[in-house]
């Protein structure tokens, strides 16, 4: 890796954590250069302005968030058990959430939604790409007759993103994850009983 490679990934991680928990807006100048020790010039050196820095954070904190579910996702042969599997994988990951400030997906769709056309972008891509997973865990139950052909796919894909991000802001801004314990446990048992 080259030495302004290895500088724009320094920054990347440095000013990933400031921006999920400050926001776009939030988050100024003096934040990055203290946060990575560089100066503006070494910071605008290697990414055009802040919106550039704002953008590659986001896509390195969704990347970390994504990594996550492969592993245990791939161990699952059912629909049912990737569902399941899915939702086991927010559980384990939840304390690193919480450290990271809250979800990325919905810390920056707040953040951005009325003030930052292209980082809302991300966040409605990240969301669709989600949702669109979901529908085709479902279908593939619905292919393997495991899951039940009358289950609306689309309802219950945004189902489970809308309850999942809800316990996780719920719990992120109550300090009390007791929000967030309940939506999968209501999530892991529609998955049991319903499907």
């Amino acid at each position: 890796m080259s030495k302004a490679k290895k500088t724009k990934w320094y920054i990347i991680e440095k000013t990933a954590d400031i921006f999920n928990k400050k926001g776009f807006s939030g988050t100024s100048l003096t934040d990055l250069t203290s946060a990575t020790n560089l100066t503006k010039g070494s910071i605008y050196g290697n990414f055009e302005n802040k919106e550039e820095v704002a953008i590659a954070a986001f896509n390195h904190n969704y990347q970390n968030l994504i990594k996550r579910f492969a592993p245990k996702l791939s161990q699952e042969k059912t629909a049912k058990g990737k569902l399941l599997a899915f939702l086991k994988t927010y559980e384990e990951a939840y304390q690193d959430i919480m450290k990271l400030g809250g979800c990325p997906i919905l810390n920056n769709a707040v953040d951005a939604d009325d003030t930052n056309e292209n980082l809302n972008h991300l966040s409605v891509k990240a969301f669709r790409d989600w949702n669109n997973n979901l529908k085709s865990m479902i279908a593939f139950g619905k292919s393997a007759h495991e899951i039940e052909e009358s289950i609306d796919t689309d309802f219950y894909a945004d189902l489970i993103i809308m309850t999942i991000e809800g316990g996780l802001m719920i719990s992120k801004s109550t300090g009390e994850k007791h929000y967030f314990d309940h939506a999968i446990q209501h999530l892991n048992e529609i998955i049991e009983t319903k499907f």
